[in-house]
């Protein structure tokens, strides 16, 4: 309750301060009409058939969410815009297990985004801008953060040069994101910045750090969670990484590539679980651990030739892992709790690029993947990704998304997925995206599961009115 307080006084006391420095003659450097509205409807569905680890029930999940949405800018005096993305949102699921099968239903407001923004800081106008409020933060390929935090934003822009410093939380989170599986951060405060040089035309060189620091209490020994939840273990991690990212283009065709080299520190729990006879897990115990200099890489190149019929994309990542058990320094690598791994590769459809089905956090992993595409007109694309994923140190343990995971710690071998997406933008002007997804558990699931395989199918559609 002392976080969330202090997060709300910072947030008081900037926007006051800021407010006093403002000039009255001073004009608002942003592009946006005095005001501007619109309205869209959001249909959702997806069906998620888990693993089944030997002696456990299979998980099986299926959601309809529906989002009815208005975003709406407004200019409130001469120095200060209001961006808003409020929806009414319901939610409707079905979880079955084997022994067990319950449904769920709700209806509930949802601020994706309302925040202030002022291009006219400490009375003059510059290329610094100042936003108070919730906003969204996403990264290049969502590799680190996309996520909406209540925050402190400043941000200066030029031509060649870019930074920001942000500071903020969740004031509230209840119900916040489109992911079916991600652990709440409302005990979550986090510290970002970022910086960006544009060294030659349309190449990109830069640096960032972030960290993580929650209050969630250290013991959460006899905790209990749905087996369609994740908990989080008590977290202050600090990420440190540099990226960089371009195009290249010949009478041939097209390069795109990008690069981002992260390491990380700090200090974290491993919490182990049981599952009940409902399929509900229970923490059993806890282990602190200290993380120091984890390791992780993630590589892609896309070319597309000059007549633009087709495009392939090649994407190769890994993460360490550690043999170390129990306490002590771990050189092990985890990804924020913030990141989605969500990005267009090829079209103009986001997914998790590596591989919806198993959707694993970069950690102890190496994953290669080639994805394959072609557009079927200027704006719809159909994608087909082939992802293998190994582990780095043979490990009990996997980092997913998808819950019942259970690798024997003799292999290295996870299994291999298969993505096959369609997206892009309709005549009309709505969005429209559909996701078959596999995944297929190898020698690393031997003698540790009944049922190797996680099945997903997603339909996403957005109408703009």
């Amino acid at each position: 309750m002392k976080a969330i307080f202090s997060l709300r006084s910072l947030l008081a006391v900037v926007f006051t301060a800021v407010s006093l420095c403002q000039t009255s003659h001073a004009n608002i450097s942003l592009s946006t009409k005095e005001h501007q509205r619109g309205y869209y409807l959001d249909l959702r569905a997806f069906h998620n058939q888990g693993m089944q680890a030997s002696g456990q029930q299979q998980l099986n999940r299926s959601a309809l969410q529906t989002k009815l949405g208005v975003k709406a800018k407004y200019l409130l005096g001469e120095n200060w815009l209001l961006d808003s993305d409020v929806r009414l949102a319901g939610i409707l699921q079905h979880i079955n297990t084997s022994t067990d099968s319950r449904s769920a239903n709700d209806i509930y407001l949802e601020a994706k985004q309302l925040y202030l923004k002022s291009g006219t800081v400490f009375g003059r106008q510059s290329s610094l801008s100042l936003s108070i409020g919730r906003q969204t933060f996403r990264d290049l390929h969502s590799w680190n953060y996309d996520v909406e935090l209540d925050a402190i934003r400043l941000k200066f822009s030029r031509t060649l040069l870019q930074w920001e410093l942000a500071y903020g939380g969740r004031l509230f989170d209840y119900r916040m994101g489109d992911d079916e599986y991600r652990p709440s951060i409302e005990s979550s405060r986090f510290l970002l910045g970022t910086l960006q040089h544009q060294w030659h035309y349309k190449h990109y060189v830069g640096a960032y750090s972030l960290t993580e620091q929650n209050s969630v209490s250290e013991d959460q020994t006899s905790v209990v969670f749905r087996a369609d939840e994740l908990i989080e273990p008590r977290t202050n991690l600090t990420w440190y990484g540099i990226k960089s990212h371009g195009e290249y283009s010949t009478t041939r065709g097209a390069f795109k590539y990008s690069g981002t080299l992260a390491t990380l520190y700090g200090d974290t729990q491993a919490l182990s679980t049981t599952t009940l006879g409902n399929g509900d897990r229970q923490v059993t115990a806890f282990t602190n651990q200290t993380i120091k200099g984890g390791m992780a890489i993630d590589l892609r190149l896309a070319w597309q030739p000059a007549e633009k019929k087709y495009a392939i994309a090649l994407n190769y990542a890994t993460a360490s892992g550690d043999n170390t058990v129990g306490s002590g320094n771990q050189k092990r690598y985890v990804q924020p709790n913030i990141a989605t791994n969500k990005s267009r590769v090829l079209g103009d459809s986001r997914y998790r690029y590596y591989g919806e089905a198993l959707n694993p956090d970069l950690s102890n992993l190496h994953i290669a993947t080639i994805t394959a595409g072609r557009p079927m007109n200027d704006n719809i694309w159909i994608e087909a990704a082939y992802h293998l994923y190994r582990q780095d140190k043979a490990s009990p343990y996997l980092e997913a998304s998808s819950p019942k995971l259970s690798p024997n710690g003799n292999s290295r071998d996870i299994g291999q997925g298969l993505d096959l997406v369609l997206g892009g933008t309709l005549k009309n002007g709505s969005k429209l995206q559909v996701i078959l997804s596999g995944f297929w558990g190898g020698n690393a699931f031997g003698n540790t599961a009944q049922v190797k395989n996680i099945y997903r199918a997603l339909v996403n559609y957005r109408v703009l009115f």
